[in-house]
């Protein structure tokens, strides 16, 4: 049996199904989100060095944008590697789409 997640805050939860419906998403997937980009302050604090920084962030963005291709079925993008990703992402457009350095003739 799985286990449930109760939130008695209901502006919290109120919050979270409206992200949901705004990107077409199950609560679930919301919530992995959010926790697959999380890092521990701790872990922040730790981290000095600023490429390292900058490198968690890319990753954290990659992540973002392989959910949005994995929701959107584009299976191609959504399989490339960190480094692929390193070297061909671009950005997330005004409609929080992420776009490829291949994509900013399209745009």
């Amino acid at each position: 049996m799985a286990n449930q997640l109760v939130i008695e805050n209901p502006q919290l939860a109120e919050r979270i199904q409206q992200i949901a419906q705004q990107e077409h998403r199950s609560i679930e997937a919301v919530l992995v989100s959010m926790i697959t980009q999380y890092q521990p302050r701790s872990v922040v604090e730790e981290t000095t060095d600023p490429e390292e920084l900058a490198w968690q962030v890319r990753l954290a963005a990659y992540q973002q944008a392989r959910d949005y291709w994995n929701r959107t079925g584009n299976t191609e993008r959504a399989t490339m590697t960190d480094r692929q990703l390193d070297e061909a992402f671009w950005l997330f457009d005004a409609d929080g789409i992420p776009r490829l350095k291949a994509d900013q003739q399209q745009v």
